[in-house]
């Protein structure tokens, strides 16, 4: 695959709104003399930034559950590629640290992949933003 080469428009529609919410904040704010109004505007420009800082915390930790032994959050799992026709059908296959396999299906289930092949359900959530629950 070829490098990338240069922004992407949703780099650049970004970085726009990252300076029109720096500016926006130096209209609300009207600071009085230099120094403050480039306070003022780099406080305006750090609020988008952290705010998408923290959103993409809150999905990656909601991603996926912790694991059976409780040792694994959702930056340890890693997706183990299988045929197309496999993942149609049960969904996607991951792996924890700890070598559990886990399959994800498209109805937010989260089911134990035993070595035979077989499958039990262990979690299970309602909504994107719900935590998960476990199968009784």
């Amino acid at each position: 695959m070829k490098k990338q080469r240069g922004y992407t428009l949703f780099d650049l529609l970004g970085l726009f709104f990252i300076l029109f919410c720096g500016m926006a904040a130096q209209r609300v704010l009207q600071p009085d003399g230099f120094t403050a109004a480039i306070f003022s505007f780099l406080l305006g420009c750090l609020v988008p930034i952290l705010l998408q800082k923290i959103a993409a915390r809150v999905y990656h930790l909601i991603r996926f559950p912790i694991c059976k032994k409780q040792r694994c959050r959702g930056r340890h799992y890693q997706l183990r590629l299988d045929k197309a026709e496999n993942m149609a059908k049960s969904g996607s296959r991951y792996r924890c640290q700890c070598g559990d396999e886990y399959i994800r299906t498209s109805k937010n289930e989260f089911k134990i992949l035993n070595d035979d092949g077989s499958t039990e359900p262990y979690r299970f959530r309602s909504g994107i933003l719900t935590p998960w629950r476990p199968v009784k």
